[in-house]
């Protein structure tokens, strides 16, 4: 005999299983032989009476081996032994839900209802049918029917309605359900699991580190509810308590793929660079082909300084996935560090072949093009970097500032006003406007406009005063900020 993983199951081990569970050892026996018997009945064509249970108990198990087809043969036979058999009907409607053919397993369910308006189970099912269509508020008013109507399988069912709420995407709905199936019955870890996923989609991340914590206190070798934990505390920002969770993952499994990846993760956010890479080096070994942990492993080294290393791992990525632009980003900013301005270049423009609408690889060429190129070129870059991404204040105080130094008057008033739509608000622009007014000899217009500036946001002024110090050559002005300051 073979367990569900193909090795060998002793005599002992047999005995030890119906020592622990007679119950569900009798259970499972009791399936197989009735397959067995059915399965022979069919293959010798001698067709024999069988109860209505006996066939639910058999499409019951060909539904959940995912046999859909012998499922459907054997209601067939079912049916024509039991023609008015409601249970098998319902079997019927459960395979059409299988096979994801809801609106006819609604036609049926409708009918059955009318047969049978007490059976939890026809509700149960045409609350899933529904739920599949995405008909929400029904579905929902059908499932509290069947838990009302279903007192003696209260938590089952309560637990399957959850889970079928939380497949829908209907968290906020799926939470009573799953808080049902966890007071009907305490032994139910899977609930607890699953209101930890589910306050997590909700944003509720506190409630969902409790039942996540509430679980591990049950189960403390649960790999799954340790990594979902890990993974929250990584998103929260609380990296010690994610590598805590981690490394617990890890001890229950050593080798854990997810374990070892997102401890690498955890320790890469502490700044523990180097002890991240032997994390990485050690999943690298077990998942050769991996491009994220030949990056990571590459950010690691650079971290640490080890610039061939670096250099190496990213180009290892590129030999594994040569259309992703990533690693050739990350390579041109390993040569940057380097001061190789011209193979930077290469690389950053090779990033940009693969995806030129990624505003920060446009922004490393232009900090490149300060050693390689002309102004020209630097501000035709930044024109490019404040269409792709015109919210960012950071790139248009860059090109102001640029513009401003090369004394492009008409271009650096142009552009402030593109910037200003964007980010009518924002104090350093406010100033820069300013500046073109006295220049302008329109003092009073600029002075309003520092005033205004100044209510925004006064720490900015010296922001500002120090990348246009020149500005304070401006009769008059220099008097003006003295006394805005002092107010």
């Amino acid at each position: 005999m073979t367990n569900k993983t193909g090795n060998i199951v002793t005599l002992q081990q047999i005995l030890l299983l119906m020592k622990e569970d007679p119950e569900g050892f009798r259970g499972e026996e009791k399936d197989n032989n009735l397959i067995r018997r059915y399965e022979k009945m069919r293959r010798e064509g001698n067709v024999r009476f069988m109860d209505v249970s006996d066939y639910e108990e058999i499409i019951n198990t060909y539904i959940d081996k995912g046999q859909f087809e012998k499922a459907g043969q054997a209601i067939r036979l079912a049916l024509h032994q039991h023609p008015g058999s409601v249970p098998i009907r319902l079997k019927e409607a459960d395979l059409m839900i299988s096979l994801e053919k809801y609106k006819k397993a609604l036609d049926q369910l409708n009918v059955l209802i009318h047969l049978d308006p007490q059976n939890y189970e026809v509700f149960l099912l045409r609350g899933i049918a529904l739920s599949h269509l995405g008909r929400r508020k029904e579905a929902i008013r059908d499932f509290e029917q069947s838990l009302s109507l279903g007192e003696e399988a209260r938590a089952d069912i309560a637990f399957q309605i959850g889970n079928e709420l939380e497949i829908a995407g209907w968290y906020a709905d799926a939470l009573p359900f799953m808080k049902i199936a966890y007071q009907e019955d305490e032994d139910n870890l899977a609930a607890l699991f699953d209101m930890g996923f589910v306050y997590e989609q909700l944003g509720k991340n506190d409630d969902a580190i409790k039942m996540y914590e509430k679980l591990l206190d049950e189960d403390p070798f649960d790999l799954i509810a340790w990594g979902n934990l890990g993974k929250l505390f990584l998103k929260l920002e609380r990296y010690t308590e994610a590598l805590d969770a981690f490394e617990y993952q890890l001890a229950i499994h050593e080798n854990n793929l997810e374990g070892l990846f997102n401890k690498g993760r955890a320790l890469m956010h502490l700044g523990r660079f180097g002890d991240a890479a032997k994390e990485y080096r050690i999943y690298a070994s077990l998942s050769p082909h991996d491009i994220n942990a030949m990056i990571n492993l590459g950010s690691c080294y650079r971290e640490t300084g080890e610039y061939g290393r670096s250099l190496s791992w990213f180009k290892m990525a590129i030999e594994e996935d040569a259309e992703n632009p990533l690693p050739y980003f990350l390579i041109a900013e390993v040569y940057m560090l380097r001061e190789n301005w011209e193979e930077a270049e290469n690389y950053c423009r090779k990033a940009l072949e693969l995806d030129g609408e990624d505003d920060e690889i446009w922004f490393a060429l232009y900090r490149i093009l300060e050693y390689t190129g002309t102004p020209r070129q630097r501000l035709e870059v930044m024109d490019m970097i404040t269409a792709l991404a015109p919210d960012n204040l950071a790139y248009w105080i860059e090109y102001l500032v640029l513009l401003y130094v090369l004394r492009e008057k008409r271009e650096f008033e142009i552009v402030l006003k593109r910037a200003e739509k964007y980010l009518p608000e924002a104090a350093e622009l406010l100033y820069m406007k300013g500046i073109v007014r006295f220049m302008e000899g329109k003092t009073e217009e600029g002075e309003e406009l520092f005033i205004r500036a100044w209510s925004f946001d006064p720490s900015k002024l010296d922001w500002f005063l120090d990348r246009f110090h020149d500005i304070l050559d401006v009769p008059g002005l220099h008097e003006f900020i003295k006394q805005l300051k002092s107010e």
